[in-house]
């Protein structure tokens, strides 16, 4: 296993460059870390160039398992210091592993919908960890597809992909769409849009989520407020306490799984 010793070390400068501007990357590369993240990666298939490790990561089973699974695959594995390692992770208690990878490249075209797809929309969300904690509930609650608009932060992002716990790369993810483009989308494969509100709408247990649905999740301050988006239906959580809202992951959560409860039941609503 090769060692590498100076900061300048080209692999990296790449994976400093990629934790600060993951999205920048056009050829979809990204820097990812944490065991549990480094295995969804890994249980994907998808393509990782290089994988760096910190002196003392593979004493663990897990660890080992990773170092003998990139192995297996020919995937090239150095080894750096503990504090050289601390100098390229984002967090400030790393767990020794991190890797160069090259993420699936989704398009809307490359994906017809499901017979009863179930897509999340987030629209506008900018903390990376409630955009996380979405992918994970969305991939945890039987979401097909996740999209997001123009001006809502990167799935890519470090926090984000931690906040997944690598459910990133268990369900497709589409980013930075123009409204319009989704709209359009929806409205071609026949999939029924609801956008969320703190107060207004339906009840979330009395639409349909059982048939082809797109839940539009929007900025955590000030919701969906998108001006194309105010001609789709509205949908709120009721809520008997005196909250003003609802921390947007956590209304996702309650709308996914009520989604994922009709259509175990096969209970769609009268009025849906």
């Amino acid at each position: 296993m090769e060692r590498l010793t100076g900061k300048s070390n080209p692999l990296l400068k790449t994976l400093r460059k990629l934790k600060q501007n993951p999205e920048k990357d056009s050829g979809g590369r990204m820097a990812i870390e944490g065991v549990r993240v480094l295995e969804e990666a890994e249980n994907s298939g998808c393509e990782i160039e290089a994988v760096v490790i910190a002196d003392g990561f593979g004493e663990e089973p897990r660890e080992k398992n990773l170092i003998e699974r990139w192995r297996a695959r020919g995937i090239r594995v150095f080894r750096v210091g503990e504090n050289l390692f601390a100098s390229v992770s984002a967090v400030k208690t790393p767990q020794g592993a991190m890797a160069l990878v090259r993420a699936p490249q989704y398009t809307l075209s490359g994906i017809p919908p499901e017979k009863r797809a179930l897509i999340l929309c987030a629209s506008g969300i900018q903390d990376p960890g409630n955009l996380g904690t979405l992918i994970r509930t969305g991939a945890a609650a039987g979401a097909d597809l996740v999209l997001t608009t123009t001006g809502t932060v990167s799935a890519r992002k470090p926090k984000a992909l931690r906040a997944s716990a690598g459910a990133f790369f268990n369900i497709p993810i589409i980013e930075q769409l123009k409204t319009g483009v989704l709209i359009s989308y929806c409205e071609k494969n026949r999939i029924r849009m609801y956008r969320t509100d703190a107060r207004a709408g339906v009840p979330h247990t009395q639409v349909d989520l059982v048939s082809s649905c797109a839940i539009f999740l929007g900025n955590e301050g000030g919701g969906v407020n998108d001006e194309i988006f105010a001609s789709l239906p509205a949908i709120h959580i009721p809520m008997p306490g005196n909250a003003e809202s609802l921390n947007v992951a956590a209304a996702g959560a309650i709308l996914l799984f009520e989604a994922a409860r009709q259509r175990a039941m096969g209970d769609k609503p009268d009025n849906g």
